[in-house]
């Protein structure tokens, strides 16, 4: 822009990490006075008019590829300014009156920036906090301003408000936000040809919302779409996130994996409504390789652009996926000239070919990314001639990139990627040495051929045609797939006894280890071997999989070993019954219980009778059936008594506490959350007392005894806090945010809620985002905030009408009555109340809590509430009156 104003004809050359990684790709981005252009630097050149001033603007330098720097030698001979911003002084150009190096902005001019990018004025403590990480530069501090503005967001706060939050952890995430967005790619190959493809992609991607490159394997479909990834970054505050959906097994978890690599951590739930909503964070552009047809249907696809418009999809495919919107590009092979330039490139230290070799050898690579890629270590070690000859001898049927790879292999080296196979995701190269026996020099040396690819954290993972193949390899081996599962289970127990089971060290190994355990089961369930150790493995690893969050992983595993039918069914069937009743998934729980339950009975074990009754006393009291959920912990904790097995007594009594209390039995709750306690201290299990604090904290806010109901919440977070249990901190802290509510602590219940909706947006279920909600809504209501507590009692609802949560959709329309109410609406209030009350999640808390809202009411008249609550109303009407029906029926 000063260029230009200062008469300057401008041409401006971007450089970036992604673009240097192909054949003219800084200048493929080139501009001419800001347009877009195509031609080469010796046409611009001729556009210039007698007494034009050129100017020659170099974003990054450092970061060009070798064919741009050649190319800019004419424009920068002839430009009569050269501007950068280049810190690198060995990119930059050498200073002189024709140069100008570009210092960081003023502070004036960062907070107009800041600012601009805001839409709003800053106060002086976020510009200082701004300053602190961007430092004046004009990118960082974009960067920073909308990570700090997406939070603020997330947390319902001014961003003004942000750095006085008293939540510490507020500045990590804003960098989280700066982190997933520039999160590198993995490694690309230098890439030849493709320019065509590239500018014709770039133009669909701004027009399209899914892109899909289609051709056959090999064909350099993956390559394309990260490089068009890379490139398009910039356009992309949201990141650009690549998910390798290969072997993947259902919609759900390809969700699941979607969701983590937008957070940057597994979610124990996703949906397509949670992953819209992260997509719809900020414009995100998402790359998915290799996705089977049935995991992305055309109507999920269309469901999560409508909900997030601002994302772009790309995605690599055989062939279309069929979605509105999606527009296709098949890859075609590479131009005999791109191959030519890749094989010169390559060689260019070898003596130069014979060109009726190099003419032959082109032909045989026929434009083939993979076989190209092939060819060239065979062009340096037999010459052009030799690999000409080499290929030629390949019979038809082998000539397919992979079978081709895997001949020029050592027989070790396909031993060692054979053992390798028996892994379905990452895995970590000691697990690598110690299962498939290969040495640190050998894996290096795969690493080095790119057999073996890099993805982070000390990772890597094979390519994935290569992993199909071996994995066909290693299936028709059995007697060698049999002794490298025995190593592989024999690493899972390892990991699993590294510590006592339930204590924070036993977390920790299992934090360190857990990609590599779950590649490591993934791939033992593909062929799962008739050992018990791989069941036990599995139902000790739901311990960790329930308390950390990785519901989707345990329940596709538990699925898929109980589909072998194996002798210890029923201990899988517990453990799958438990996954789905976390995952909120009632009547699967429940059927899976009962008919657990009915099988124990039969078969007379009354210790798997127990634990089952307690499953599906937990989902019935999730689903607001309290006289049954009472009753099936009262017959567990009968079973566990004559069992003389304490900690299942303790599991039991603990939920008939709860459901005595919910049902509006404060005696008997009472006294069954103080024994529940007594006995769990007795015990030492920290999380199971953790648990029973829970309960009797629970208990005493019923009585209104806030200062013991305050202080059994914080024992039980101090508990949580020490094992790094998400789902705990965040119960208790919901409990925590409700005694501070009924105190009269409004300011601080709802920083407390802000913080727990925080949490749960990112790895909360839909239940746990809309309890947040409902007590945010509550403080936020009584500080005088009706606006923002009438929109977060609306979200709550139409959340826990989705996820099947009574209790907090009945809090929610009653949060929605008590808004209505204090703005003067009472006929409409009335109305919602109505609705409210008679609703089955209309529990003891609700009575009492709601109970003055009630007095109020009596007496007036119900009037028609405004367009979106009456929707609202006649969608909870409808659903009880499709339920009655379903129950008669």
């Amino acid at each position: 822009m000063l260029a230009q104003a200062c008469g300057y004809v401008t041409v401006r050359v971007p450089g970036h990490d992604v673009s240097a990684r192909r054949e003219g790709g800084a200048w493929a981005h080139a501009t001419w006075n800001g347009e877009p252009q195509s031609a080469p630097p010796e046409a611009l050149l001729e556009r210039l008019r007698p007494g034009d001033r050129l100017a020659v603007i170099l974003d990054t330098p450092e970061r060009f590829d070798p064919h741009t720097r050649a190319l800019l030698g004419p424009l920068l001979a002839r430009a009569d300014a050269t501007i950068t911003g280049s810190a690198t002084p060995a990119a930059a150009p050498t200073p002189g009156p024709r140069t100008v190096i570009l210092a960081p902005l003023s502070a004036q001019g960062a907070r107009s920036l800041a600012e601009a990018r805001a839409g709003r004025a800053l106060a002086t403590p976020v510009h200082t906090w701004l300053a602190a990480r961007a430092a004046h530069l004009p990118g960082p501090l974009i960067t920073w301003t909308d990570a700090l503005l997406l939070e603020a967001h997330l947390r319902r706060l001014d961003p003004d408000d942000l750095p006085t939050e008293p939540d510490p952890a507020w500045e990590a995430a804003v960098a989280q936000h700066v982190t997933l967005a520039a999160r590198a790619l993995p490694h690309l190959p230098y890439l030849y040809g493709r320019a065509h493809e590239l500018r014709a992609a770039r133009d669909v991607l701004h027009r399209q919302p899914i892109l899909t490159f289609t051709g056959p394997s090999g064909r350099g479909k993956t390559r394309l779409a990260l490089q068009l990834a890379g490139e398009a970054r910039p356009d992309f505050p949201g990141g650009v996130h690549v998910v390798s959906l290969a072997g993947v097994p259902s919609t759900d978890v390809a969700l699941v994996r979607i969701a983590e690599a937008l957070l940057g951590t597994p979610p124990p739930s996703a949906d397509a409504a949670s992953v819209a909503r992260l997509l719809a964070r900020r414009p995100t552009l998402l790359v998915l390789d290799a996705p089977e047809g049935h995991l992305l249907s055309a109507p999920l696809l269309e469901h999560l652009h409508h909900l997030s418009p601002s994302m772009r999809l790309i995605v690599t495919a055989s062939t279309a996926l069929g979605a509105r919107g999606e527009a296709l590009l098949p890859v075609p092979p590479l131009l005999p000239a791109a191959v030519r330039a890749a094989l010169h490139d390559q060689t260019r230290d070898e003596p130069a070919p014979d060109e009726a070799d190099l003419a032959r050898l082109v032909d045989l690579i026929g434009g083939e990314p993979f076989t190209l890629e092939l060819a060239v270590p065979l062009v340096v070690t037999l010459g052009a001639r030799g690999a000409a000859q080499h290929l030629e001898r390949v019979p038809p049927a082998d000539r397919a990139p992979v079978t081709s790879l895997w001949r020029q292999l050592g027989t070790h080296e396909q031993r060692v990627l054979t053992a390798l196979a028996t892994f379905d995701g990452p895995f970590h190269p000691q697990w690598a040495e110690r299962v498939a026996q290969a040495s640190t020099f050998l894996l290096s040396a795969l690493i080095h051929h790119r057999h073996l690819h890099a993805v982070g954290g000390g990772l890597y993972r094979y390519p994935g045609a290569l992993h199909t193949f071996a994995r066909a390899q290693l299936h028709h081996q059995p007697a060698w797939r049999a002794r490298v599962q025995g190593r592989v289970l024999r690493e899972v127990q390892a990991t699993l006894r590294a510590a006592p089971t339930g204590t924070p060290a036993w977390f920790a190994a299992l934090d360190a280890a857990y990609p590599t355990v779950r590649s490591a089961l993934g791939g033992l369930l593909a062929h799962p071997p008739a050992a018990p150790t791989l069941s036990e493995a599995l139902v000790d690893l739901t311990t960790y999989r329930v308390a950390r969050g990785h519901l989707y992983d345990a329940r596709e595993d538990l699925r898929r070993a109980l589909r072998a039918e194996p002798p210890d069914a029923p201990r899988l069937q517990l453990a799958l019954a438990t996954v789905l009743q976390h995952l909120g998934d009632h009547e699967a729980a429940q059927a899976t219980a009962t008919a657990l339950r009915d099988a124990a009975e039969r078969a007379g074990n009354p210790a798997l009778t127990a634990h089952a009754l307690i499953v599906e006393g937990r989902v019935l009291h999730r689903r607001s059936r309290y006289p049954e959920s009472r009753a099936r912990f009262e017959q567990a904790l009968g079973l566990a008594r004559a069992l003389r097995d304490v900690p299942l007594a303790v599991r039991a009594l603990d939920g008939v506490a709860r459901s005595a209390l919910y049902f509006g039995a404060l005696d008997a709750a009472r006294q069954a959350a103080a024994r529940t306690v007594r006995h769990a201290e007795r015990l030492g299990a920290p999380l199971l007392l953790a648990d029973a604090l829970n309960t009797a904290a629970l208990v005493a806010t019923d009585e209104r005894d806030l200062p013991r109901a305050r202080e059994l919440f914080t024992r039980a977070l101090a508990l949580h806090a020490a094992y790094d249990g998400v789902t705990g901190l965040t119960l208790n802290r919901t409990g925590l945010a409700w005694v501070m509510l009924l105190s009269g602590d409004h300011r601080g219940s709802a920083a407390l809620s802000r913080l727990v909706l925080r949490q749960a947006q990112d790895t909360g279920s839909a239940w746990e985002v809309a309890n947040a909600l409902v007590n945010f809504g509550h403080a936020t209501a009584r500080a005088g905030q009706l606006d923002v507590a009438r929109r977060a009692h609306l979200e709550a609802a139409r959340l826990a009408q989705r996820c099947d949560a009574p209790s907090v959709l009945a809090e929610a329309l009653g949060g929605v009555a008590d808004v209505l109410a204090r703005l003067g609406q009472r006929g409409a209030a009335r109305t919602v109340f109505g609705v409210a009350r008679v609703h089955p999640g209309a529990n003891a808390e609700f009575r009492q809590f709601f109970a003055p809202l009630r007095v109020e009411l009596r007496g007036v008249p119900p009037e028609t509430p405004d367009a979106d609550v009456q929707a609202l109303c006649a969608e909870v009407r409808g659903a009880r009156r499709g339920r009655a029906q379903a129950s008669t029926t």
